[in-house]
């Protein structure tokens, strides 16, 4: 149980770090797509960190798995956001070599993060443990793709919105 509890409380360092990561760089951008983006995984970063936080606290106090505490965490999907705020954008600011940089950054820490939760859920002992840490490897791999999307939305913005825009046949 002990390294369990270690390894909670560096997921919970991770989170925090994350989190942190994403609102200065959030408020850093003038990219309006950057910006979405970012603030949205920070708020999915702070709900993973709160949900360890109970984990952590209900494992030291009781030594197992916790029954009363949400297995769940609430689900995002930062690929609409993006969709949404960039083809809601009249004018895109350019991205930066900083915000380029920054998502290359976040890349790395949501690749590290999903084959960490990934590990945890191989080692769980319970159902119910190996869910919640696999749909945080799930939701550190929607960051992921949202991430590279970005990138790719920098790269060529009107290429982007062309390829994800759903054409229609009127008639």
């Amino acid at each position: 149980m002990e390294n369990k509890i270690k390894a909670i409380t560096v997921a919970l360092e991770n989170e925090l770090h994350e989190r942190d990561f994403y609102l200065t760089q959030s408020r850093k951008t003038d990219n309006p797509v950057g910006k979405a983006m970012f603030v949205q995984i920070a708020a999915d970063e702070d709900e993973h960190y709160r949900r360890l936080q109970n984990i952590h606290h209900e494992l030291s106090l009781k030594g197992t798995w916790p029954d009363t505490v949400s297995n769940s965490v609430g689900s995002s999907n930062i690929l609409e956001t993006l969709r949404m705020v960039a083809a809601g954008a009249e004018e895109t600011l350019q991205a930066s070599r900083d915000d380029i940089d920054a998502l290359n950054i976040a890349i790395q820490f949501e690749e590290k993060g999903r084959s960490f939760y990934t590990a945890l859920s191989n080692e769980a002992e319970t159902g119910a443990e190996k869910d919640f840490f696999e749909l945080l490897a799930s939701m550190e791999w929607e960051h992921l793709l949202s991430l590279k999307e970005t990138i790719l939305f920098y790269e060529s913005p009107a290429d982007w919105l062309a390829k994800t825009e759903k054409p229609q046949l009127e008639g």
